[in-house]
């Protein structure tokens, strides 16, 4: 028994040994949670180049998922055109499947995702430590008016607006040339009815991280509340000086020179 126990021990260690020998770091993963419209894609497309760590929506992975022939597919297929609603545990298994890829081998910022508190399980389940929890707060006139001006690109989800993100030519997306449209989503009264659907399910979420920024050893180390009025590239200052030292680095954020005291 005690030969066993020191087997077990060793063959549980040697992959630390060998990342500590090899001088890997830990994957960095960022999660962001806001209300729709609330800017989570254009600050994810900001940060991915400060960073250099690629983006997960759960709507990109599950649209590649959909254009498959899979017997997955072909179940979730059958489940939306009933009507149903896609179940956290199918979004798990597919989220699963899409971490465990070599180009999350760093990180990855997560986008919208979790969505329930069901889905926090994805980072227990897996052992993954998220670094940085960023919570997008801004008032649900501001989000009415910004996505009655979005326009989106669907085969490719770029988003543009027509006042703060204009594409070079009106109507038109700037890599394809192909013409942009209004979500039917984006239409004031569906999106009243979809920010009070995003408190109630969302605000578990956002709970459930803070407590988890209590615990020594928690899911999660840092959640930053952002105010998502601002510009995007203030939003990443702001960001980055909320950030800790280390989850600074991991974001890719320039080096923040200490504040010195002015000679008297």
């Amino acid at each position: 028994m005690f030969l066993y126990l020191i087997i077990a021990t060793t063959l549980y260690s040697f992959p630390l040994i060998l990342q500590a020998q090899s001088g890997q770091t830990a994957p960095t993963y960022v999660v962001l949670v806001g209300p729709p419209g609330s800017g989570k894609g254009t600050l994810s497309e900001q940060l991915t180049q400060q960073s250099q760590l690629p983006v997960i929506t759960t709507s990109q992975v599950l649209k590649k998922l959909l254009q498959s022939n899979t017997v997955e597919a072909q179940k979730i297929k059958q489940q939306m055109a009933a009507g149903e609603l896609i179940s956290d545990e199918t979004i798990l298994a597919i989220m699963k499947t899409e971490i465990s890829k070599p180009q999350y081998a760093a990180g990855a910022i997560f986008d919208g995702f979790p969505r329930t508190l069901a889905q926090t399980d994805f980072f227990t389940k897996n052992q993954l430590t998220v670094q940085v929890l960023v919570v997008l707060n801004i008032s649900d006139e501001a989000i009415i008016l910004r996505m009655q001006g979005r326009r989106v690109h669907g085969p490719s989800g770029r988003v543009y607006h027509v006042d703060n993100r204009p594409p070079k030519t009106p109507g038109i997306d700037d890599v394809t040339g192909e013409p942009l449209e209004q979500r039917s989503d984006d239409q004031p009264s569906v999106v009243e009815s979809r920010l009070v659907q995003y408190r109630e399910i969302t605000k578990p979420v956002i709970n459930w991280a803070n407590q988890q920024a209590m615990m020594t050893d928690g899911q999660v180390r840092q959640v930053i509340n952002l105010d998502a009025n601002q510009s995007v590239a203030q939003m990443l200052q702001s960001l980055c000086q909320a950030s800790t030292t280390q989850n600074s680095g991991q974001l890719g954020c320039p080096a923040i020179k200490p504040m010195t005291t002015p000679a008297t």
